[in-house]
């Protein structure tokens, strides 16, 4: 059961501080999402697109919808050993945008306080 002061915490404003926090948890040389940009970019550049990325997330928060740009997801499989016969002898790497990276973490953090 979700209380009020639970949706409170769930729902409240994005903030510069949850975001940067995020931005630099992120390891800043992973690959990559289908939109080229790696968290080294986001970290080095938050000065200038901090309110730009801000007001996006925001907007993905008051309106539940997400620009298929930002959504969008490399899937491939790597394969753990030489001439892979089975799924299952193969890793499943999933390739997403930073935007919803940090979309992601803001959730799974909010969702995860409320446990605690």
């Amino acid at each position: 059961m979700i209380t009020d002061q639970m949706n409170a915490m769930l729902v409240r404003p994005i903030s510069e501080m949850e975001v940067r926090k995020i931005i630099f948890s992120l390891h800043r040389n992973k690959a990559s999402g289908p939109d080229g940009m790696t968290p080294n970019f986001f970290q080095q550049f938050l000065c200038v697109i901090k309110d730009d990325l801000i007001n996006a997330i925001s907007s993905f928060f008051r309106s539940g919808h997400l620009l298929s740009a930002i959504n969008g997801t490399i899937i491939t499989l790597i394969p753990k050993m030489e001439s892979p016969m089975l799924v299952s002898q193969f890793r499943l790497i999933s390739l997403c945008n930073v935007v919803h990276r940090i979309i992601s973490k803001i959730l799974v953090n909010r969702v995860f306080a409320q446990e605690l």
